[in-house]
């Protein structure tokens, strides 16, 4: 009956220790897949926010581009119906700086916009890393160790019961002897 007691106390913590180790294993992939997926899931909104951030850009400079043609075109008409009516000097200067003065006012505008979305764009770029990283923190909290000594301490005490109950077991089987 002891030896089944102290095979058993042994067979438990070794137990316990393997399921430990299983279990930090286990813990640690199941963190690498989710440190993986947060770090794709980052990638990914910075990407959208960088592409949205180029279109945008590009959307801005067509805007100045097809101002600037209206603006020429609208200049080239101004001198044309001034020279057909017979209209000179301040009055033609005075229309065509009109013109190049709501074009520069134009462009200033849609070029402070857009640093304006791209100061926003950084902010929520900055953002999005900060979020990752705390999800980083989140995800990779420290893995528990295996407790090699309480697994020890615990097969001790199986042992020490074992033997207890061996002596008890024996010192009866004495006292049988003796009467008998």
């Amino acid at each position: 009956m002891a030896t089944i007691s102290a095979v058993s106390a042994v067979a438990s913590a070794a137990l316990s220790i393997r399921g430990q180790q299983m279990q930090r294993k286990t813990q640690a992939e199941a963190q690498d897949r989710a440190t993986i997926a947060a770090s794709q899931q980052h990638a990914a909104r910075v990407s959208a926010l960088r592409a949205r951030q180029n279109q945008e850009a590009i959307v801005v400079s067509r805007q100045v581009q097809d101002q600037s043609r209206r603006a020429i075109e609208a200049g080239a008409r101004g001198r044309t119906a001034a020279g057909e009516s017979g209209a000179v000097g301040t009055n033609v200067d005075a229309l065509l700086a009109d013109f190049n003065r709501k074009f520069a006012d134009y462009r200033f505008t849609a070029h402070q916009q857009q640093n304006m979305a791209n100061h926003n764009r950084e902010l929520a770029m900055k953002d999005a890393g900060l979020q990752f990283q705390q999800n980083w923190i989140d995800i990779n909290k420290p893995l528990p160790e295996v407790d090699y000594a309480g697994a020890a301490i615990g097969a001790g005490q199986g042992l020490m019961s074992a033997q207890r109950g061996y002596v008890r077991d024996l010192r009866i089987q004495q006292g049988q002897q003796g009467i008998g």
